[in-house]
């Protein structure tokens, strides 16, 4: 379906009739799908129009509409339809350093498995693996923020990383400020918990 054909009253569906679960069903679906089928790379399913399908204001409204419920996702439970979340991940920030233009909802979408209540391997992820999505990820604020912070880091592996990209200048704060947040926080719990220990 090119882009011409999409209904152009959907977002004002949404809007008259918020509370309705069978939008709410009909929203997860479609955000489920989108995100199957674009950032996995099933491209030639005809149900994408190109890299760039999160910025199509319809997506995007159903994207923002479920964003909050989704913060909420444990993702150390099974999911339905994924086989290994990890793996998904890792694609989804291929598909957001490729493609992301700075949208500040794809950032978004990005940090959420990176919630200190989720498996470290989100994180490591991000920050060792595909640490070049750092230098994109440049939100000043994200509605979790506490999640990101909370109580001290306690993989080793993680503040190593931490670390590293404070100290070689890859996180700053003037152009990554939640990222360098996060970093200093768990740092500086880590220090001062290292001096009480001693």
């Amino acid at each position: 379906m090119n882009r011409s054909n999409r209904p152009s009253s959907f977002t004002t569906y949404l809007t008259l009739y918020p509370s309705k679960l069978a939008v709410n069903t009909i929203t997860s679906n479609l955000l489920w799908l989108y995100l199957v089928t674009s950032i996995c790379g099933v491209e030639e399913t005809g149900l994408t129009s190109g890299d760039d399908f999160f910025l199509v204001e319809e997506i995007k409204a159903l994207l923002s509409a479920v964003f909050s419920k989704l913060t909420r996702v444990d993702l150390n439970e099974e999911i339905p339809g994924l086989t290994s979340f990890l793996d998904f991940f890792s694609n989804f920030v291929d598909h957001f350093m490729g493609v992301s233009y700075g949208d500040e909802l794809f950032q978004n979408f990005v940090l959420m498995p990176m919630q200190r209540q989720q498996n470290v391997e989100y994180r490591r992820l991000v920050w060792g693996e595909k640490s070049a999505a750092l230098r994109v990820l440049t939100l000043r604020t994200t509605p979790f923020m506490s999640n990101l912070l909370g109580e001290r880091e306690v993989d080793d592996e993680m503040l190593k990383l931490y670390r590293h990209a404070l100290q070689s200048g890859v996180v700053r704060a003037d152009r990554q400020p939640v990222l360098y947040k996060i970093a200093v926080h768990h740092l500086d719990l880590e220090s001062r918990d290292g001096k009480i220990d001693q």
